[in-house]
């Protein structure tokens, strides 16, 4: 007899299937060339199915974004747990890591993630769609979007105290500075995963930003 599940769950892994598609499509085709109806189609479920569960089609974005954030912060909580006991200049290093690795195994996510950066920046300056107002993921999206940058800056202020990060200087400051050189390497490494735009080795570069990490967090001058 098969398993009859509850109408929460029932509901749950409806909407984890339209995610799930919608990300393979997004990712494959890009978000403005896949329809709504695309994605019903794919799931076996009817256009208006998608917006009872998603509102708008925005709000389905909105939502894999919050997934791509979930997936960064699990990723430096595991770093953290794996680097218990280190100092804070060992585990910045290692959270400097995860983030130059995680588009290695979710490409997708590295871009959703530029993306929002670059509209939450210009959000001031542009009137939003009524859709993305409406957007309850994009409301969860803004609560939690600057935890990576405080779980990094935590940790250089734990290593600034442990004296294992000599560099001094503000703490966001050092944060800011680093990750100019991480988001340019982001934007770099999107057009391959094995090499930039410059012929330069992917693995060759995280090393040497890495290298430069380091120097800038144990620099006393």
């Amino acid at each position: 007899m098969p398993e009859i599940l509850p109408h929460n769950s029932k509901r749950d892994l409806k909407s984890q299937a339209i995610l799930n598609t919608a990300e393979k499509l997004f990712a494959l085709n890009g978000y403005d060339n896949v329809k709504v109806e695309e994605i019903a189609k794919q799931v076996g479920i009817s256009k208006g199915s998608v917006y009872f569960y998603f509102k708008s089609k925005e709000n389905l974005q909105m939502a894999l974004t919050y997934r791509a954030f979930q997936a960064l912060i699990d990723a430096y909580y595991q770093a953290l747990e794996t680097n218990q006991g280190h100092t804070g200049f060992e585990g910045t290093i290692a959270l400097i890591d995860v983030y130059l690795h995680f588009g290695k195994k979710h490409p997708y996510y590295y871009e959703l993630l530029l993306d929002y950066m670059t509209f939450i920046r210009s959000e001031v300056n542009q009137n939003m769609t009524p859709a993305m107002q409406e957007s309850i993921y994009f409301r969860k999206v803004k609560g939690i979007h600057n935890l990576p940058l405080s779980i990094v800056v935590e940790e250089i202020e734990r290593g600034q105290k442990d004296g294992s990060i000599l560099n001094q200087k503000e703490p966001n400051l050092l944060y800011l500075t680093a990750w100019a050189m991480v988001i340019g390497f982001s934007k770099l490494g999107m057009a391959s995963h094995n090499e930039t735009f410059f012929k330069v080795p992917i693995p060759d570069l995280q090393a040497h930003i890495l290298q430069i990490v380091r120097k800038l967090l144990l620099d006393q001058s």
